[in-house]
């Protein structure tokens, strides 16, 4: 994994419209931790609760023959859309553009969670999926970004210092749901079972 030199990104090309009352969670990750388990696993629970989740995921594939490691993305949440095929994001900025103009297009429908793989060096010159994060927190949505350590500073100074922190562990993405208010959007089967739990 490449490092990040912060010195690269000493002020935000532009900053996200937050507000005391947005609802997004930065899952900061260190070169050593793949941050994309959580972020499926997340995305997965939310599926199965009943929410209507949207997410830009990826998964790391093997070593490639001139040693550059490669990413599929996977554009989840929408039934017509298939998995894009392996593509480096760093590299296939076109991939990454497409996925974020359709994800953009399946905001209006207005989701309950947006999930998204990565703020990486060009959403920190405000390219990338910048637009599409700017566009989510305008529209209220919960968001969780997965954002490299040493891009964490730049990623704070974007967020105006009104993101949520959150370590890459089990858990720790759940109990920032739950701090939301947030539960199983499904009904109890159970009317019994529901009157015990108030």
């Amino acid at each position: 994994m490449n490092a990040i030199e912060p010195r690269e990104f000493r002020e935000p090309a532009t900053r996200l419209p937050m507000h005391a009352e947005s609802d997004v969670a930065a899952l900061v990750y260190a070169p050593d931790v793949d941050p994309d388990p959580h972020l499926r696993a997340f995305f997965d629970r939310r599926l199965g609760e009943g929410w209507d989740a949207l997410a830009l995921l990826q998964e790391r594939l093997p070593l490639d023959d001139d040693r550059r490691r490669r990413c599929r993305l996977r554009l989840a949440g929408d039934p017509d859309v298939a998995d894009a095929g392996p593509a480096d994001p760093h590299a296939d900025r076109e991939v990454v553009a497409e996925m974020g103009g359709r994800l953009a297009r399946l905001i209006d429908r207005g989701p309950d969670v947006l999930v998204l793989n990565r703020f990486g060096r060009s959403e920190a010159r405000g390219g990338g999926l910048f637009s599409l994060m700017r566009r989510a927190v305008e529209c209220d949505l919960p968001v969780v970004v997965a954002v490299p350590e040493g891009l964490f500073p730049i990623w704070l100074a974007c967020a105006g210092g009104l993101a949520v922190r959150v370590r890459p562990e089990d858990g720790a993405l759940e109990r920032w749901w739950r701090s939301l208010g947030f539960g199983p959007s499904t009904p109890c089967d159970d009317e019994r079972a529901c009157a015990a739990w108030k």
